[in-house]
């Protein structure tokens, strides 16, 4: 009887070891996508930032401006004129500029938040098992 139920607990434990297998496995995978994802997200930031670098300055939009006015009629200029007092300036490229940096900050803090999240889970699950176990 005393063997039958050392068997029987043996059998159990080999089941927990090999679950615990797949949760370290799957908490790596889950790590090495939040790694690829990270790297992803800086990485369209960083390309996001170049353009904005890029843009037209008011300086830029004037030279078109005079450029044009060489060499279309000045109803096409006027349309031009109109259709860029729409668009932003540097003000506001400045202020797309740090909202976007600002994005960036928060998506850092959310990679911090999630680890910590995971860390947490981890603990939980070992300290239930350990209870389960009796260690605890």
């Amino acid at each position: 009887m005393a063997a039958e139920l050392e068997d029987r607990v043996e059998g159990r434990l080999g089941k927990l070891e090999s679950d615990v297998g797949h949760l370290q496995t799957d908490v790596t995978e889950i790590k090495g996508d939040l790694r690829m994802l990270r790297a992803e997200t800086h990485a369209r930031f960083d390309k996001l930032i170049d353009r904005l670098d890029k843009t037209a300055t008011r300086d830029s939009v004037d030279k078109l401006a005079d450029r044009l006015d060489k060499t279309a009629t000045q109803e096409s200029v006027d349309k031009l004129a109109d259709r860029l007092d729409k668009t932003a300036d540097r003000a506001s490229l400045d202020q797309l500029r740090d909202s976007v940096a600002n994005l960036k900050e928060r998506v850092t803090r959310g990679d911090l938040q999630s680890r910590i999240w995971m860390l947490l889970l981890t603990g939980t699950v070992l300290a239930v098992m350990a209870h389960g176990f009796k260690w605890i």
